[in-house]
């Protein structure tokens, strides 16, 4: 897919191939509710889907859920992506701009701070959601190379460079996450934040530092 533009004020911003930076306002408040968020995220892996589709897969009947996809779509969060045969009649398709929606950018703009709080609260509750679900499934795995439930916290104090192969990694399960997936395989959600904290360790600490989970 070739690079797009949003708005931000008045001068045009593009974007690269495959990415759409999410930098505006009422695309942020959009986010900050859960049915929004988890329809963004399966339209971005599993689009173009009609309402239908989407409703089933979110647990929700279409007609609670045109009002939420009515925002997404005012926003430029979500566009149509054509007609295909249904049932009865005809269903309008719907998909995310491009591949990958993006919030790194929005992070350094202080004046969405506020914003980017209360839709990380929204990704927390979600997560609590998501992880209930999974941990009552039948077909959990929380152990061995084909694990799909897990929960981890870890604080740690790392340089430069450890650092720096941390978010590369982060980036690569981004794109692994990303990648066509398995049919016959269920949805899996990963989510994480990373942020500086207010403690520091002790001076002279040394050692490794266990993670709270697995």
């Amino acid at each position: 897919m070739a690079g797009s533009t949003i708005r931000r004020g008045a001068k045009p911003i593009a974007h690269p191939k495959n990415e759409y930076w999410i930098l505006d306002r009422d695309q942020l408040r959009c986010l900050v509710s859960p049915q929004r968020t988890d329809m963004l995220d399966r339209l971005m892996v599993a689009g173009p889907m009609s309402v239908r589709e989407l409703a089933s897969g979110i647990g929700m009947k279409p007609s609670a859920l045109y009002r939420h996809l009515s925002r997404l779509v005012d926003v430029g969060l979500v566009v149509e992506a054509g007609m295909r045969a249904g049932h009865r009649r005809p269903e309008m398709l719907y998909r995310t701009p491009a591949p990958r929606m993006r919030l790194v950018h929005a992070l350094a703009e202080p004046r969405f701070r506020a914003l980017l709080v209360q839709l990380v609260a929204t990704l927390g509750r979600q997560m609590t959601r998501d992880f209930a679900h999974g941990i009552a499934r039948a077909d959990t795995k929380t152990l061995g190379p084909e694990r799909n439930l897990g929960v981890v916290r870890v604080l740690g104090s790392p340089g430069p460079a450890t650092l720096a192969a941390i978010n590369q990694r982060l980036e690569e399960v981004l794109e692994l996450m990303l990648e066509d997936g398995d049919a016959k395989a269920p949805f899996i959600a990963f989510t994480w934040t990373l942020t500086p904290v207010r403690t520091k360790p002790a001076a002279g600490r040394k050692g490794a530092r266990r993670p709270r989970g697995s």
